[in-house]
């Protein structure tokens, strides 16, 4: 889960993984910068849901872009958009990442993901992009150009 503006960037990544608990990983562009802390828990999809809920709360704030890490679900797909279609309105940012992925998941993402009529910006990484294009993409403009590696 992420907030942030145009110019700095906040997130927070939850880990089954105690090792990992605490730590940082900081991202730079030109225009842009990214602080990510990474946070134990035993259920990470509970504990993200809390924090956007109570984040939303204090802040007011809207959801306007969605970046979906497909390799960290196992199997939570249905479950993680389920919570988020019932938690925010539209999205015009949506970014999906990830390898090996079924064809079924994306396109349960793209069937129910809110988006407004004028989605601005959809973003696939997957290792096997035309392999989802023909189910995923079809009433959908798109351009397949060479992979960008995985943030």
């Amino acid at each position: 889960m992420g907030i942030g503006n145009t110019f700095q960037f906040y997130g927070v990544e939850w880990t089954k993984e105690k090792e990992k608990d605490g730590t940082r990983e900081y991202l730079t562009w030109p225009d842009q910068s990214q602080e990510t802390v990474v946070k134990y828990s035993e259920n990470p999809l509970d504990s993200m849901k809390e924090l956007y809920l109570f984040a939303r709360s204090l802040m007011g704030f809207a959801i306007i872009s969605v970046d979906l890490f497909m390799n960290s679900f196992e199997g939570q797909c249905r479950e993680i958009v389920d919570s988020l279609r019932s938690t925010f309105d539209e999205v015009t940012i949506l970014r999906i990442f990830g390898e090996d992925q079924r064809q079924d998941e994306i396109q349960y993402i793209l069937d129910n993901m809110k988006h407004t009529n004028q989605l601005e910006y959809l973003e696939m990484n997957l290792r096997i992009l035309e392999d989802c294009v023909e189910v995923a993409m079809k009433d959908i403009p798109y351009e397949i150009r060479h992979s960008i590696p995985t943030p």
